[in-house]
């Protein structure tokens, strides 16, 4: 299929929307480039904070001031049990175990949710309802690396849907399958299962709305199997697909997820520019739809990409709008993740006294609402701006605690990356075997996962490092 081009014209991406920054002599206090030389000011020691850096508590069970719409998701499936509207507990529980996946990162948690949820439907007697639920647990399994397990938990739920004759929902099935023999080392299952997956889905022919927003869903779980195995521009093309169908079906939401997936492909591969223009579509999506958590993601990653371009007012502009979208709905969290990367672009604006007021804040509001994961993505956020400014030693600390945070959720792809800036900040300091060390140690993480670009990229650390 041929890409759909994004709504936004690249060469003309102006401000986004965002309000164009004041010139760099309107800004308020404005501070010299950050100085590298043996006259630099004392840089704070952030990740040397015993406060800031000690272990999160482990048994966390309640996520209200993680993620406040995860507690009115939990009140309402609460309300909905006592009520006996089993109907309406399910659809909670499926929200609930979504975002402890998506968002907050819990898989275990995920689990539980969607084994209630099974549970409800069997009450039920919906065999659809129960097999989507047992769907959903194959997909927090394989988060969690429990591939046998996934590979059991999808049969169920395929058999299920073939039982009822659900072809469509039974090929999600067949592309989840497809992902958990992949990461059991049988790659030539898995291309297999993804390709009949995906014939199984282009040979339904309708029109009817209900069956595309079905196609659309398909084809993102066989995009999201094609990244897995390697093959970006078959996922790309996959994504496109869905999006058209979920453009045909007028299902907002899913659009700006197709549209998320789409631009992370080309943020991966280094297109910028069109990463950019299509998160700028996402959030134009998410506007339309008032979603302020949506709005808000979609800004981070298009700040992300300016950042990448070297419009650095705008990516802090970008950062800035997203943080006060987060404060709309409390998400103390989220705001974090924000204001680590306006720490990181006002380093680069050389305004070092604001960066390292953002980083602090960002990181006591991590701790503040139990949030690991944003903990060690603003560690990432201050690792590279300590290599930015030549103090290698303390990015080398900061990213050590956010590989320690990432092995502690399981987060395999994450740990990799802080271990191999851990490398690359050794190897700035001149310290070979302790760079060595670390891309040795990602490596072997990559082999683990059967990811074959990470194993390339750190070969090519490695040989640096000899």
């Amino acid at each position: 299929m041929r890409s759909r081009s994004p709504v936004v014209i690249v060469s003309l991406l102006g401000c986004f929307g965002l309000g164009c920054p004041p010139a760099a002599e309107q800004r308020p206090d404005p501070v010299p480039q950050l100085d590298t030389g043996p006259t630099k000011e004392p840089i704070p020691e952030v990740c040397d904070d015993a406060v800031l850096m000690a272990p999160l508590p482990a048994d966390q069970t309640t996520y209200s001031r993680a993620f406040s719409r995860y507690a009115r998701l939990e009140d309402k499936y609460k309300t909905k049990l006592q009520e006996r509207d089993l109907r309406a507990a399910y659809d909670s529980l499926l929200s609930m175990g979504r975002l402890a996946m998506r968002r907050l990162r819990k898989p275990d948690v995920a689990i539980a949710h969607f084994g209630e949820a099974r549970t409800l439907a069997t009450q039920l007697g919906d065999q659809s309802k129960e097999a989507d639920a047992l769907l959903y647990t194959a997909q927090a399994q394989l988060r969690r690396t429990m591939y046998n397990d996934a590979l059991l938990t999808v049969g169920q739920a395929q058999a299920l849907y073939k039982k009822i004759n659900m072809p469509i929902a039974e090929a999600r099935a067949m592309a989840l399958q497809g992902v958990a023999h992949y990461h059991l080392k049988n790659p030539q299952k898995a291309v297999a299962l993804v390709g009949q997956a995906e014939n199984t889905v282009h040979s339904v022919r309708s029109e009817e709305r209900q069956t595309r927003m079905a196609q659309g869903r398909a084809l993102m779980t066989i995009g999201s199997a094609r990244n897995t195995l390697g093959e970006p521009k078959r996922a790309e093309d996959a994504f496109q697909e869905a999006l058209a169908a979920f453009v045909a079906s007028s299902d907002f939401r899913e659009q700006a997820q197709a549209l998320e997936e789409i631009a992370e492909i080309h943020e991966k591969a280094g297109n910028h520019e069109k990463a950019a223009a299509y998160f700028q579509e996402c959030y134009s999506v998410w506007s339309k739809l008032g979603h302020f958590d949506g709005q808000a993601d979609a800004l981070l990653d298009l700040g992300d990409e300016l950042f990448a371009l070297g419009q650095k007012d705008l990516a802090l502009n970008s950062y800035i709008k997203a943080r006060a979208l987060y404060e709309q709905v409390a998400q103390e969290g989220d705001s974090s993740a924000a204001l680590g990367r306006m720490g990181k672009a006002y380093a680069a604006l050389g305004q070092k006294a604001q960066a390292f007021a953002s980083f602090f804040q960002a990181l006591s509001l991590a701790r503040a609402s139990q949030r690991p994961t944003r903990l060690a993505a603003v560690l990432h956020d201050v690792s590279a701006t300590y290599s930015t400014m030549g103090d290698y030693e303390h990015a080398v600390r900061c990213s050590q605690r956010a590989f320690q945070f990432w092995q502690e959720l399981g987060e395999q792809d994450e740990a990799v990356r802080a271990l191999t800036e851990v490398g690359d900040n050794y190897l700035k300091l001149g310290d070979l075997r302790g760079a060595r060390d670390n891309y040795d140690r990602a490596l072997g993480i990559c082999r683990a996962l059967m990811d074959l670009s990470c194993e390339a990229m750190l070969r090519k650390r490695l040989d640096q490092a000899h």
